[in-house]
């Protein structure tokens, strides 16, 4: 998509093949318009806070306060743990500043899948959303997230971009995006220093190299790991000839092995995985342990550490997330010549920012409840959010891992095996975190009475 052209608004009832070509396999922002037409999507009902408080009001969720002299999010204020209903409750005082529920996420690697997927809140309103929706076809869910705020004349989140391709879907109040390509991220002075930008548009920064399909090399082989101990048990249930899987199981181990004692790798060419693989030949041949060869001692399967992975972007000289931009929001609108309540802060004073002007004129677009905007990974936004007198402003979106095979639609991601493993996961995650959510009301009213 060319600078500052004009956004495509188009009806959300678009089958999600056609989705797929037009927009998603040319990481092509739209905005689509109604809601989507999947039956379990009911998340209009968030809108009467009555209704979330009793369904989450217990849940646990970090909430960000706004940086004062900037007057903006986005700028690694500390967030605050509380308690959802009580949020909800601060979003009815009559003066402000009003705290921001945005992303949340776990600090532990040791987190449950589910709590990853799913965070706090959204794990307890599995039942009125799909996993995947109809449109996304058969992208593999990375994460959703509930954002809630309010401001009459408008919060900025700061200019960043995400690893992850976004459905946002607003509910309530109103929101303006400043949107940049991928391939302008060296003009837009990003706190890390820019590794590449992959051919599907996705960014790579250098302390954390990613492949195109956003797993790095490690998590890639550990997925791989998974998906053919998986299959291996599945065919020594079956009674089938497992000689060809054990060694490429053991293949696996040995390449994940060597890479855990070494620093992630970069590449997105699959030549340098088979190169990996043939210098460790000899390694496997001397080392018999780890070849599965042996049925006589169990299944033979080593046990390996669950995966998943969420890619940590801090990684700026000065400790700020890589994503996101040095340009104050203050100054970004100035040049724009847009509306702002944001304020320059001292950090940004004397500073010219060249680069801004070499970035091509951006795409600024306003989406209203009901609206859903697709921004492909790594697309650059600053969102301006805001809400009619005290009603909050609202969105639910979903992450999706960004495909590297745009010309599949049954499955766009060029490492099958490991691809095919982390949709069934989520499968298996979302199915049995919405028995868990199923359940809550039912526990939640007995938990009620018993303090009668």
């Amino acid at each position: 998509m060319k600078s500052g052209a004009v956004l495509d608004r188009i009806d959300s009832s678009i089958d999600a093949e056609s989705f797929f070509a037009k927009y998603v396999a040319t990481r092509t922002p739209v905005v689509l318009q109604g809601s989507l037409d999947d039956p379990s999507y009911n998340v209009q009902k968030w809108t009467n806070l009555r209704y979330l408080a009793t369904k989450a009001g217990s849940a646990t969720v970090m909430v960000e306060p706004i940086h004062r002299p900037s007057n903006q999010f986005g700028t690694g204020e500390r967030r605050i743990r509380t308690i959802f209903a009580e949020f909800l409750r601060s979003l009815k005082a009559t003066t402000g500043p009003y705290n921001y529920m945005t992303t949340q996420y776990e600090d532990s690697e040791e987190a449950e899948a589910e709590t990853r997927m799913f965070p706090s809140p959204t794990h307890r309103l599995t039942s009125d959303f799909p996993p995947v929706p109809r449109l996304m076809g058969n992208l593999v869910l990375e994460q959703v997230n509930l954002w809630i705020g309010r401001s009459e004349d408008g919060a900025s989140s700061g200019l960043h971009h995400d690893f992850h391709d976004n459905l946002y879907c607003l509910l309530q109040g109103h929101k303006r995006f400043i949107l940049y390509p991928p391939q302008a991220a060296s003009h837009l002075h990003p706190h890390g220093k820019l590794d590449k930008v992959h051919p599907n548009g996705l960014i790579s920064y250098q302390h954390y190299p990613i492949r195109s399909d956003g797993l790095t090399q490690i998590d890639a082989a550990e997925c791989r790991v998974k998906a053919l101990k998986r299959k291996l048990s599945a065919r020594r249930a079956a009674g089938k000839d497992c000689r060809l899987l054990e060694r490429e199981y053991g293949r696996a181990v040995i390449a994940l092995r060597r890479l855990e004692a070494l620093e992630p790798g970069n590449s997105d060419d699959e030549s340098d995985a088979d190169a990996i693989l043939a210098r460790l030949e000899a390694v496997e041949k001397r080392d018999r342990r780890l070849r599965i060869a042996d049925e006589s001692e169990g299944n033979g399967i080593v046990d390996e550490e669950e995966w998943g992975g969420i890619v940590d972007s801090k990684g700026g000289e000065d400790g700020e997330p890589s994503s996101f931009s040095r340009i104050p929001t203050a100054y970004l609108h100035d040049f724009l010549q847009i509306p702002t309540t944001a304020k320059s802060p001292s950090f940004g004073a004397g500073h010219s920012y060249a680069g801004l002007k070499k970035a091509g004129k951006p795409l600024i677009v306003d989406i209203s409840a009901g609206d859903i905007l697709y921004l492909p990974a790594s697309w650059w936004h600053e969102v301006t959010s805001s809400g009619p007198g005290a009603t909050p402003h609202m969105a639910f979106n979903y992450w999706f891992h960004p495909p590297n095979d745009l010309n599949d639609f049954s499955l766009p991601y060029r490492d099958k095996i490991v691809w095919e493993c982390m949709k069934n996961e989520a499968k298996r995650t979302f199915s049995k975190l919405n028995t868990k959510s199923e359940e809550e009301p039912s526990r939640q009213w007995k938990k009620r009475k018993s303090l009668k």
